[in-house]
This record gives C-alpha cells, sequence and structure tokens, in this order.
C-alpha cells in the first residue's frame, strides 16, 4: 500500500469514527436557519421554537430526485402552511448557471427558496448528498434527520407527518 492510499485511509477511519452526536439527530433542538429568498429582498429566520413545523430542504438543480422532489414539497407547503407548516429550501447551486436553473426553477413554487451561499444554517452538518431533508415540529426537535430520515419519495408517508405534527399542541408561552 502506498503512502498515500494508507493516509487517505486513516483521514476516511477517522472520519468514520467521528461520535454519532457530531451531526444534529433526530431529537435534538433544530439550530435556527436564516436565508436571503431569492427574491433578493426577503429575509427569512426559522427559529425552530415558534410553533410551528418546519421543513428545510437542501436541494441543487443538478439533482434529478431535487428536481422531482421540488414541486411535492411546494404542493405540500401549499395544502399546509395556514395550518401551521413553514417551509425552505435551500439550493446548493454555485456556479452561475446552475444559479440561473436554479432560479428558473423556483419561479413557479410558493415556498420560500434561498441559495445556500445566502443562508446560514449552522448545526444541520456538511451537505454532502442530495436532497436531503429535516423536519422539525412544533416543539423545535429534529424528527426527521436528513442523513438518517426517510426516502423523500414517499410523498404520502412525508405529508402524514406532517399532518401529525400539526395536531400536536404548540408549545406553551
Amino acid at each position: 500500500m502506498t503512502l498515500r492510499r494508507t493516509a487517505v485511509l486513516l483521514i476516511l477511519l477517522a472520519l468514520t469514527a467521528m461520535p454519532v452526536s457530531a451531526r444534529l439527530q433526530n431529537g435534538d433542538m433544530a439550530p435556527p436557519v436564516s436565508a436571503r429568498l431569492l427574491d433578493g429582498k426577503t429575509r427569512l429566520l426559522l427559529s425552530g421554537r415558534d410553533g410551528r413545523v418546519t421543513v428545510i430542504s437542501f436541494w441543487a438543480s443538478w439533482c434529478p430526485p431535487c428536481r422531482h422532489e421540488l414541486p411535492e414539497l411546494d404542493k405540500l407547503y401549499r395544502t399546509y402552511h395556514e395550518q401551521g407548516l413553514d417551509m425552505l429550501a435551500i439550493s446548493a447551486d454555485e456556479e452561475t448557471a446552475d444559479i440561473a436553473a436554479a432560479q428558473r426553477l423556483a419561479a413557479p413554487l410558493q415556498m420560500p427558496v434561498a441559495l445556500m451561499t445566502d443562508t446560514r444554517a449552522d448545526g444541520y452538518g456538511r451537505i454532502r448528498a442530495l436532497p436531503m431533508l429535516y423536519v422539525v415540529d412544533r416543539q423545535g426537535r429534529v424528527r426527521v434527520d436528513g442523513w438518517a430520515g426517510m426516502q423523500m419519495q414517499d410523498f404520502p408517508a412525508l405529508e402524514q407527518l406532517v399532518k401529525s405534527l400539526l395536531a400536536e399542541s404548540p408549545p406553551a408561552p
């Protein structure tokens, strides 16, 4: 084994040996998210502790499952927003052409959309796989961790989860 391969192997072993608690998990309090939306004017703050159910989706324009997921998430947002559902779709696109594609994909959506470069989402970990989705309950606790969450192609299961979380009582003031 070459020295370079040995070094890579040691780094990978060290990363896999990191404690699981180093990443956000189900049951943890959700960190706040602040974003400048694609319209450039609107700022959005999702505190995770405001008594609303929150869905945060990390996606990219070049990701086929992401493009499939966006209209389904938007439908969920339109259906349940008035009942207490907040949502933010955060695009990981960085290249000029990709950002333009993200803006085209977001144009027909009613849910808020932002670029990751205009978003502060500390505490959600390094986003390395897309799409990645988090669901936060009315108490501000993570109920679906993007790393260990449900397969988002199962939109009926996501809708059932959202409905059950919306049925829960908001936190006492």
